[in-house]
């Protein structure tokens, strides 16, 4: 934050990058519309939810408000206990259980890889406009 508050105190005009941070709503809250422009990269957000994703979260900020961490800590929760939940009543050993399946969850299509990184999920990148973070389309 303090390099944002401290670059456009000096006119310095060159492009902001982040990663994570920039998003939150106390940085944007704080940046009081310095960041701007900012390009970052960022946990994939709610507009990576499948449609029952989307249902699920609206239903859960209706009942508990807004999120106060990342939307990707909704998703990944959720996923971690399906996935545990699955594994565990499938008396399969569940490193085999997560490496050998492909699940079907609120980001979409994902599997883990032989050394148990996830697969078809990625990073989002956003840009800031108007005090309020915004998905870049990808690039080709």
């Amino acid at each position: 934050l303090r390099l944002v508050q401290d670059s456009r105190k000096m006119h310095i005009d060159l492009p902001l990058y982040g990663a994570l941070l920039p998003g939150s709503s106390s940085f944007l809250e704080k940046a009081n519309g310095l960041a701007d422009g900012m390009i970052y990269v960022d946990a994939p957000t709610d507009s990576a939810f499948t449609p029952e994703g989307q249902k699920l979260f609206t239903e859960y900020k209706s009942q508990y408000g807004n999120m106060q961490s990342a939307t990707f800590a909704f998703g990944s929760t959720y996923e971690a206990f399906n996935l545990l939940t699955s594994a565990s009543t499938s008396r399969t050993p569940i490193e085999t259980y997560l490496s050998t399946n492909t699940f079907h969850g609120i980001f979409g299509k994902y599997s883990f890889n032989s050394q148990n990184d996830i697969t078809g999920i990625s990073h989002s990148m956003r840009i800031i406009e108007n005090g309020k973070p915004k998905d870049l389309p990808p690039q080709q």
